[in-house]
This record gives C-alpha cells, sequence and structure tokens, in this order.
C-alpha cells in the first residue's frame, strides 16, 4: 500500500496484440494475476529482474535449506527475465508476465483445468516463502546485489 505505480519499461504493445490468441478462463487469468502480484515485491505495478530472482531465492531455499545454491538460483531466474521477458533487465508489465506464463503453462500441458493445478501450486509456493522468512520483503526496499536471502527459523539458522 503507498507504493508509487512505476511505469514499466517494456512496452505492452506486443503483448495486447497476442492478448486475444492467448485468452484463458477467468479462473486462470484471476490466479495469474495473484501470481504477478505476489512475485512484485515492492508493490509498484511492475516485474523487477531482482523480483523475480529474490522470490525463487526464498522459494529453492524452502525447497532445499541450507544447502541451496543462491549463485545458480540467480543465474537461472536473471537468465529466465532477460531471455523471456526483457533483456536489458527493465521492469516489466503484468502482460508480459501473462503472456511468459502462458507461453510456459502451455508447453508444460495445454490443458486449462491442469494449469490451473499449476498456478495454485506456484502460488502456494510464493506464498508461503513470503510467510516463512523473519521480514516482509513486501514493504521493506531491498537491492538484490546487496541483501543476501532472509533466514527462516529452521531453515539455514535464524
Amino acid at each position: 500500500m503507498g507504493a508509487t505505480q512505476s511505469p514499466c519499461h517494456t512496452p505492452c504493445v506486443e503483448a495486447e496484440k497476442e492478448e486475444v490468441e492467448m485468452g484463458r478462463g477467468p479462473q486462470l487469468e484471476a490466479m495469474t494475476k495473484e501470481l504477478f502480484n505476489l512475485h512484485d515485491l515492492n508493490g509498484n505495478g511492475s516485474l523487477e529482474e531482482g523480483e523475480l530472482v529474490h522470490m525463487n531465492e526464498m522459494i529453492a531455499v524452502l525447497h532445499t535449506g541450507e544447502m541451496t545454491d543462491i549463485d545458480a538460483v540467480k543465474t537461472k531466474y536473471s537468465g529466465i527475465f532477460r531471455d523471456q521477458l526483457d533483456p536489458d533487465g527493465d521492469s516489466v508489465c503484468f502482460e508480459k508476465f501473462r503472456m511468459y506464463t502462458f507461453k510456459e503453462l502451455d508447453r508444460l500441458d495445454p490443458d486449462e483445468h491442469a494449469q490451473t493445478m499449476i498456478v495454485a501450486q506456484l502460488i502456494a509456493e510464493a506464498t508461503l516463502a513470503l510467510e516463512t522468512f523473519s521480514y516482509s520483503v513486501k514493504t521493506k526496499p531491498w537491492n538484490l546485489n546487496t541483501q543476501g536471502v532472509p533466514k527462516a527459523a529452521g531453515i539455514g539458522g535464524a
């Protein structure tokens, strides 16, 4: 709340053009928006490379604990962001995230019911990551280049 809306650096004109071809049912559309909002850690209405990386660092720590290779996670998700969302690492709007998500869902399973279950799992993991760590990343400004993965009780120390 109170976060300033910042314009996305990546124009969504192409995203809007493809939107008609990528229409989904209202439940999957709403869930995709919820997933985007969970990843928008600073609440400014756009997804930044650091937010995607940081969310996936937290999720990786939930999966593998202190054995998590944070550098590998950073490399993987920075690569995904730059290869699939914005080659310069600039923030992207919901439509760009939506298009990427639907392309990945189509690759994994063309059935919309199965896609809904996949997105539900992604939402559950993102929600758990935000609830698990000892400080609220939703309200703290952060810089991934200087801040490591937060420690949660029982996961890598507290």
